[in-house]
């Protein structure tokens, strides 16, 4: 894997939530749930936590996936003139990356919670709270504190006005594609992708002549993200 230059977005707090969660996942001992503040892990059901907890699990996971996705961007960078090259993604393109890729990520997540029956709306309330607490000291931290809002309320808007996701659960769809140019697809997915590649990299101008291999990346690693952040926050109650 290629070396990343990362960013650190989470408190201490925050961290030390998110490894209660992971530690937890990986013991299971009786002892350890009671040290980590979760008060039930039931295999194969669902497992309690807080809301403090959960906002910093889920922001320590997304940056996570966001560092694995701009590991294989940097890998796309061989295909410039000049050849590989780390300078081509500074840190300024890494912060506005991170930000829109959280920012997009917990409205999705957000999205697909509330309609969990055994989550109360303060409860989710107190978890969106938490969760854009931490993003927005790290946005402020960067600079670039009006973007974590601003990409926030786009990815809802773009979500609540996409009724193939709302009403039918479709993230992203095959197009119908020439069979003599590449696959296409279609949808919130894609569409959210497409505004995190030009938010993050096209302002510096240094991906312009593989902006569009970075945006199918940014697209793929963005789905498999979507789809597992789903599944392991879906395995969560709030208490």
């Amino acid at each position: 894997m290629c070396p990343v230059q990362t960013v650190t977005y989470l408190s201490g707090r925050s961290r030390d939530g998110a490894r209660r969660i992971a530690k937890t996942y990986l013991t299971g001992l009786s002892g350890t749930l009671e040290k980590t503040g979760i008060t039930r892990l039931d295999y194969g059901g669902r497992i309690s936590t807080d809301a403090l907890a959960m906002a910093a699990g889920m922001i320590e996971m997304f940056d996570d996936m966001a560092d694995l996705a701009l590991s294989r961007i940097y890998v796309q960078t061989a295909a410039l003139d000049q050849g590989f090259d780390l300078a081509a993604i500074g840190q300024d393109d890494i912060g506005r990356f991170k930000i829109a890729w959280l920012a997009s990520l917990g409205e999705l997540m957000f999205h697909g919670l509330a309609g969990q029956v055994k989550l109360a709306e303060p409860k989710l309330a107190e978890v969106k709270r938490n969760y854009y607490t931490e993003l927005t000291r790290s946005a402020k931290e960067r600079g670039i504190e009006a973007l974590a809002g601003k990409t926030a309320a786009a990815a809802r808007a773009a979500i609540e006005a996409d009724a193939d996701f709302v009403e039918r659960g479709i993230f992203s769809a095959p197009m119908s594609n020439d069979p003599d140019n590449a696959p296409r697809n279609r949808g919130l997915g894609p569409a959210l992708a497409a505004r995190m590649t030009e938010t993050a990299f096209a302002d510096s101008g240094k991906l312009k002549p593989i902006l569009e291999a970075v945006g199918d990346l940014v697209e793929a690693e963005f789905n498999n993200a979507y789809a597992h952040g789903s599944v392991a926050c879906a395995a969560f109650e709030i208490e």
